[in-house]
């Protein structure tokens, strides 16, 4: 076994053990008189030392821009500043770290949109199923129109914001969680939207508010996500979100971009926050747990 990190403190050992688990390398935990080594096996050490490297380098970025005190984080004025910071950062983490979910679904909605432009009657192939015109229940289409952009500007718009939420989620949290809310936000957020606004929607936005509120929720009430999500992309877009929402069922939205899938948008925020509340039930049960064992 090789050393590739060391930390002050347990808490904070146990964090980076379970860092290099979550991506694959088994890592151990060694006292060292006041300070805990980290230990990986040899065939594994130089892969460890460079995303040892990566998260440090990360973490510290993000704590010179986002870190300060709940007043500074307030200030609506630099909100904008904090989002296209948040922005850079994200989209230099996932070119330097694969994030295969990501990147599959960022490349899906690109060339779903191709498509749309060069093959007739795609877009509607993939919309969501018109059942009350007598069209058969195809359980794919209930996902597929997610995929699909009615104009660069939307595909733009969502590519960018899922490209600062979607790694948070793949990076820290089980393989099964991203998949869930974006086939679970798909479906839920298509089907609402078909059924309380009579049209088949289109678009990633479903799935994007569903990924926001699950941050959102998470952020809430566990430390751990407190620290590794940054204020500006858990509570800062899921305002934003609701913001967007609201003005959306003025009818203001429509003016301006056209036909703007509100449902779609609310449900999908409320699938997200629905995904959080059974994980944060286990959290609070083995805080509790934990906490009864030491006492």
């Amino acid at each position: 076994m090789r050393r590739v990190a060391m930390a002050e403190d347990r808490e904070t050992a146990e964090k980076l053990r379970e860092f290099f688990r979550s991506q694959g390398i088994d890592a151990e935990i060694r006292e060292s008189g006041a300070e805990f080594e980290i230990l990986v096996p040899d065939s594994k050490a130089e892969e460890a030392l460079l995303m040892a490297k990566s998260l440090f380098e990360s973490t510290r970025e993000k704590r010179n821009q986002w870190d300060g005190d709940s007043d500074d984080a307030a200030e609506g004025g630099r909100l904008w500043e904090r989002l296209r910071g948040a922005a850079s950062v994200l989209l230099r983490d996932i070119i330097f770290s694969f994030r295969p979910v990501t990147w599959t679904i960022l490349a899906f909605i690109i060339i779903s949109y191709i498509l749309e432009l060069t093959v007739p009657g795609y877009l509607r192939s993939m919309g969501y199923p018109d059942i009350r015109r007598g069209e058969g229940l195809e359980i794919w289409r209930l996902v597929s129109p997610a995929f699909c952009h009615l104009g660069i500007f939307h595909l733009i718009s969502n590519a960018m914001c899922w490209c600062i939420l979607a790694p948070y989620i793949e990076k820290s949290r089980p393989l099964w969680v991203i998949l869930l809310l974006i086939l679970g936000g798909a479906a839920f957020s298509n089907t609402a939207q078909y059924y309380f606004d009579s049209a088949s929607g289109y678009g990633l936005s479903g799935v994007i508010f569903a990924l926001s509120g699950y941050l959102f929720l998470l952020r809430r009430h566990s430390k751990e996500m407190r620290e590794s999500v940054p204020y500006v992309v858990g509570d800062g877009i899921f305002y934003l979100g609701l913001i967007w929402i609201a003005i959306g069922y003025t009818g203001a939205l429509d003016l301006i971009a056209g036909p703007v899938g509100n449902t779609a948008h609310l449900s999908g925020l409320v699938f997200g926050l629905i995904c959080g509340i059974p994980e944060i039930i286990t959290r609070k049960r083995g805080e509790n747990t934990e906490g009864g064992a030491e006492e």
